[in-house]
């Protein structure tokens, strides 16, 4: 298993187990008044962390392996995964479960680093899935197997030193870049909503309340109604299907009801509606406009909608102005939160004002945003690209280092594309 790695160089093929001995004799007792901190490690190779600390008496586990530093750590039922770490000095003292399994590492003969390398590598997952035993999802392979069965050209432990410094130097300036494509996406987000702040920094000369312009009584509330899981002339709309100011009528889900029941709260576009809950104090209030009806569908009990008059307020220009900074602030203001879920009601919404402009200024208005919205969503695109091109490129580099080949010149046009 791995031989091909590393196939056209002179180093010697080896397995796990010439260098790695599982640790049998780590096993504690569990003191139920004593806290402990509980490793869990994650697929494809991410590594280690402390999940929680926990006392003694909240295991439902009696016995627990303390690990030490330098141990390659690995989920014994999800080896198909990936999800193997090595320790590190944070993690001295803590606790590995009965799932887990804790194997010393030769420093001789591996470097800690370049076997935590190793287990990020894409063909290593394919690999262990093929020699994975079980028909679920949680294959096992047993930890004695894996350690006798992978094998692969090692190099010499100055070598691995070598690659080791030259990944790390170039993971780096992987993850330099990646931090500059976050800050550029951020950037524009910011400057869209400094655009929309300024645009909306006018002095109001009339403003009106929702309940001036709709009244309170018509605003309305959806249906809470369980999904059927099945096909359904009738579909809800899901939470998820309000983004960025518009509503995804194809993100719904199959309910039993009648179409007399479901009548009164069909959706059609232009319908424009406020999420009265949600568990984020930054999404609750959002507004958000039908756009591309689908016949049968109608909205859920978290959302309220909003009978606009279209004569008076077009709904693109409701939506750009509740979503504005200066209505968020209003809004998580006002939103009260029980047992986690954020809330505003018909109430609130109903006191909250907007603007009365001429139709011909709204249009401006929502013409100016479609095109910086539009500018910012092509950036958007451009950093999502960019984004799967540098995720893309420390497996590269591993697959190169792994093979031998991260000399200069492989390097070189790494960093080049960086």
């Amino acid at each position: 298993m791995f031989e091909r790695l590393g196939e056209k160089t002179n180093w010697p093929i080896r397995s796990l187990g010439d260098g790695l001995e599982i640790n049998k004799d780590s096993w504690i007792e569990i003191d139920n008044l004593t806290e402990y901190n509980i490793l869990g490690v994650t697929s494809r190779g991410v590594g280690i962390a402390i999940k929680r600390m926990v006392r003694g008496f909240e295991l439902t586990m009696r016995r627990y392996q303390v690990a030490s530093n330098n141990q390659l750590m690995w989920c014994k039922v999800d080896t198909k995964n990936g999800a193997f770490g090595v320790t590190k000095d944070n993690h001295l003292g803590s606790l590995a479960s009965s799932n887990m399994c804790l194997a010393d590492i030769n420093t001789k003969i591996f470097n800690p680093k370049f076997l935590e390398f190793l287990f990020r590598l894409p063909l290593v997952y394919e690999e262990l899935t093929n020699a994975s035993l079980g028909t679920t999802n949680r294959q096992y392979l047993k930890p004695q197997e894996l350690l006798d069965n992978v094998k692969f050209h090692v190099p010499p432990i100055d070598e691995q030193r070598r690659m080791v410094a030259r990944i790390e130097e170039l993971a780096a300036k992987i993850e330099e870049a990646q931090d500059l494509r976050r800050q550029a996406a951020e950037e524009a987000e910011a400057l869209f909503a400094a655009a929309t702040r300024f645009i909306f920094n006018f002095k109001l000369s009339s403003m009106a309340t929702i309940e001036e312009i709709v009244g309170k009584k018509n605003l309305k509330n959806g249906l809470s109604i369980r999904t059927i899981g099945d096909d359904s002339q009738i579909k809800c709309l899901r939470l998820s299907g309000l983004r960025d100011g518009k509503i995804d009528c194809s993100d719904s889900k199959p309910i039993p009801i009648t179409d007399i029941e479901a009548k009164p709260y069909l959706i059609k576009d232009y319908d424009v509606f406020i999420v009265r809950g949600n568990g984020s104090k930054s999404l609750v209030g959002r507004a958000g406009m039908v756009v591309g009806a689908i016949p049968g569908t109608i909205f859920p009990d978290l959302f309220i909608r909003v009978p606009l008059d279209k004569n008076q307020i077009l709904p693109e220009f409701f939506v750009a102005w509740w979503n504005s900074q200066k209505m968020r602030d209003l809004i998580e203001e006002t939103a009260k939160t029980t047992s986690g879920i954020w809330k505003i009601n018909q109430g609130h919404i109903a006191s909250f004002s907007i603007p009365i402009l001429p139709l011909t200024e709204q249009r401006r208005i929502v013409a100016h945003l479609d095109g910086l919205q539009a500018h910012v969503d092509g950036l958007k695109r451009c950093q999502a690209r960019t984004a799967e091109e540098l995720d893309a490129l420390l497996p590269a580099v591993l697959e190169r280092a792994f093979r031998g080949e991260l000399g200069s010149r492989a390097a070189g046009s790494i960093l080049t594309i960086l």
